[in-house]
């Protein structure tokens, strides 16, 4: 039996920001496909900073879902050891799934592996021949690298550009036409940084030391045992900081916290685990 999987990606987080459902409508009425009969993966987040690929939970449950990769070894591939699943794949863009090139030309070459049928909205699907030559092979991988290249070199050229269009004063990022970089709260009504409209803007190290303040609170409160925190953190956060919180705000952290904390406790075992060698 045919699975037949939906793989969307935006890089805002926002979701007022960029809305995925355009893409999955477009993919369901271009395939003719039925929602019910479909497995649909979105996600929100960068595919370039590949230390960061840990925060991407859908995409690591996706390739886990298409080449059994917790199974499935390196000894598997060389000895063509390792099951075949019949599935198509739909993607708006071939440079949505990865923007790193040796990552984004690694899951081509897997797809190959695995027999995975990728479909691009935008591109089409890349046709592999039944009685495939070498030229025919190496037109299809010269094809997936140029793909690669263009998905790394797209997101290196925006984050240099940001890069060069940024500057830092002491604690502020400003942008080259003179923007201060931050976030907007709405401020309590005594917090004298109030502007016309209510708002208190924080620098990007004030964002940092409320994110922190906010996941070590959490920690705190669980720690103790105190289920239903959501207000007296709101409240222990207003008199703190002089400003108003929303609990889908706390949530983000707390997920947020709870990654890096993961990530974290990962990479102390396997700092353990080489000093035993």
């Amino acid at each position: 039996m045919t699975t037949n999987i939906i793989h969307l990606r935006v890089s805002k987080e926002e979701k007022t920001l960029q809305d995925l459902e355009p893409q999955r409508e477009a993919i369901l009425k271009k395939y003719n496909l039925d929602p019910k009969e479909c497995i649909i993966i979105e996600e929100r987040g960068s595919a370039y900073n590949i230390d960061k690929l840990y925060r991407r939970e859908d995409f690591l449950n996706l390739i886990d879902i298409i080449f059994n990769s917790k199974e499935t070894t390196i000894h598997d591939l060389f000895l063509k050891n390792h099951s075949i699943k019949d599935i198509n794949y739909y993607v708006w863009d071939y440079h949505r799934i990865m923007r790193n090139f040796e990552f984004s030309l690694l899951f081509s070459l897997l797809s190959d592996f695995f027999s995975i049928n990728i479909y691009s909205y935008k591109q089409g699907k890349i046709n592999k021949k039944e009685k495939e030559t070498p030229i025919d092979k190496f037109a299809r991988y010269i094809f997936s690298s140029i793909n690669a290249f263009s998905s790394e070199d797209y997101s290196y050229n925006i984050s240099t550009n940001v890069k060069k269009s940024i500057r830092k004063e002491k604690d502020v990022t400003i942008s080259s036409k003179g923007n201060k970089w931050g976030a907007k709260f709405n401020g309590t009504h005594d917090n004298p940084r109030n502007d016309k409209n209510g708002k208190v803007e924080l620098s990007t190290l004030e964002i940092t030391k409320l994110n922190d303040r906010i996941i070590s609170l959490s920690r705190y409160y669980k720690k103790k045992g105190i289920k239903f925190h959501y207000e007296r953190l709101i409240n222990k956060i207003k008199k703190e900081f002089a400003i108003n919180i929303s609990k889908p705000y706390i949530t983000k952290i707390k997920k947020r916290g709870i990654k890096d904390g993961n990530e974290h406790n990962r990479n102390r075992k396997r700092r353990k685990h080489e000093r035993k060698f």
